[in-house]
């Protein structure tokens, strides 16, 4: 069993137990010094692959407006921040980049004559598979840089280029800025002339949460679903506590404030600096806050990886169950892997350790197999 030792939340935040003092909190003088205390560039040498970034013209991108605001709940701030693109007088670019593991670069090269165009967002091949990967960071912190090794990485196991996508975060962009981000990301990839079917969506905790919104948002307007979706320790309830959050104090580094303290990072995501409502609890239910509410009939395939000791496997438990239910004529759509004595992310975080090298194994089997 790993003991990672620490509790990033108690140690780098301040701890308030209800909003009787919500007004005095700088969230972003709190905040955003956080993504500081993590590397700022992910290395990813030459020799294990190449990258570029790239800029997308959120104008340039046509996405359904009025359809997001047909979305129960939470559609209305979605179509607002949609139409506040449109708006701008000077287009919102959206980062992300391009990366390639040698195996992808070997196996697209016979399929090009300059090397130049596999660092392009257009397909090199008709029919070409591709990875959009959303990293995770509690929707606070981590970036493209931050986590381009571990993107690179996941495009030498799977074969495929990887896009790994810039999108907002909070506190300065609180919900649903990110799942507008993701949205976008999509449409540009099908706008290059990939197909849905050739589209693996990837999230890593929140960029877990984040995966599975942007298919539920997808469904919920009547656009293409992707091929397949792959999760690491997703984030998928962020309304109820289960047993296994108070399980995991010591051995994970995900442990969140309760909902009542304004520095829970569920209420940060979602309205910073706003007191706790009825109203709030109930947003916190919508499948695009928290995807576990929403339907997963006709879901597309899906792969969710724990460990046995984090903070998010009765979760991760219960989304697998729930996919499986009411999939029950499509054996074999969702796949459940607990790596025993594993925390949060381990894949990440223990990369060293054998049981992430078995895991990244599994992903790279499950993307080619799709």
């Amino acid at each position: 069993m790993v003991d990672v030792g620490v509790n990033m939340h108690t140690v780098f935040l301040p701890y308030y137990a209800n909003d009787d003092n919500i007004e005095n909190i700088d969230f972003h003088k709190t905040l955003i010094p956080l993504r500081s205390c993590s590397p700022n560039v992910s290395a990813w040498p030459r020799e294990k692959g190449i990258h570029r970034m790239h800029h997308i013209d959120t104008k340039g991108v046509a996405i359904n407006t009025d359809g997001c605001a047909g979305i129960p709940v939470v559609g209305d701030k979605l179509a607002r921040l949609a139409r506040e693109d449109v708006a701008l007088e000077s287009p919102r670019m959206l980062d992300c980049e391009i990366i390639l593991g040698k195996s992808a670069i070997t196996a697209l090269e016979p399929y090009t004559s300059s090397s130049e165009r596999l660092l392009d967002t257009v397909p090199v091949v008709r029919g070409e598979k591709i990875v959009l990967f959303f990293h995770g960071g509690g929707w606070v912190r981590g970036s493209i840089d931050t986590h381009r090794e571990f993107a690179g990485e996941l495009s030498q196991v799977t074969g495929t280029r990887v896009v790994s996508v810039g999108y907002r975060l909070s506190p300065e962009h609180s919900f649903p800025a990110f799942v507008h981000d993701a949205y976008i990301a999509y449409c540009f990839l099908l706008k290059q002339g990939f197909r849905s079917s050739s589209i693996v969506v990837f999230g890593e905790s929140a960029g877990g949460q984040l995966a599975l919104s942007l298919v539920h948002l997808l469904r919920g307007i009547g656009s293409p679903a992707p091929a397949g979706i792959v999760l690491v320790s997703p984030v998928s309830n962020l309304r109820h506590v289960k047993p296994s959050y108070g399980a995991a104090e010591n051995f994970d580094c995900l442990v969140d404030y309760p909902l009542e303290s304004p520095m829970s990072v569920i209420r940060i995501m979602y309205a910073p600096g706003q007191p706790l409502s009825e109203q709030m609890k109930k947003e916190l239910e919508s499948p695009l806050v928290s995807p576990i509410f929403g339907s997963f009939t006709g879901f597309p395939p899906t792969l969710i990886q724990s460990g046995s000791c984090e903070f998010l496997y009765d979760d991760n438990a219960a989304l697998y169950e729930k996919i499986k239910r009411q999939n029950p004529d499509t054996p074999g759509i969702v796949q459940h892997d607990v790596y025993d004595g594993m925390p949060h992310v381990f894949q990440l975080i223990f990369s060293y350790r054998p049981e992430s090298a078995k895991a990244m194994d599994t992903i790279g089997s499950f993307v080619r197999e799709l």
